[in-house]
């Protein structure tokens, strides 16, 4: 399963999220800004995809929240901490399935994370 056949083939029109939801939201967007930036600690270009689907309507919405990510108005220090956090993990992951190449990954409750395809270990 590729990422594209995962993402709808044109952009969200209408966003509906829980409070919890909403971190997954963020995290999304941190990684997805950190690999734009000129010396990206993570390179998620999944991340990147998914935020411009999503973008229209997070700028449609009257959601502060949404409004902000649309805005590109992410903390630095988030930012670098969830890439940071996400680069460790996919570490953790690849070291796994080195040592268990038939071993199974369960991400559960990770809303928008794109690991599998950053690790070319999903689909």
């Amino acid at each position: 399963m590729s990422l594209e056949f995962v993402i709808a083939p044109a952009p969200v029109e209408r966003l509906d999220l829980s409070d919890v939801a909403c971190t997954s939201l963020m995290t999304l967007a941190c990684r997805a800004r950190e690999s734009a930036s000129d010396s990206p600690i993570l390179d998620d270009p999944g991340a990147v995809r998914v935020l411009q689907r999503l973008a229209p309507a997070l700028e449609r919405s009257s959601n502060p929240l949404f409004q902000s990510v649309a805005a590109g108005e992410i903390d630095r220090a988030a930012q670098i901490y969830v890439s940071l956090r996400a680069r460790r993990f996919d570490r953790y992951a690849r070291d796994f399935m080195r040592r268990h190449p038939d071993g199974v990954i369960v991400n559960l409750g990770c809303g928008f994370d794109t690991r599998c395809f950053r690790l070319g270990i999903g689909g």
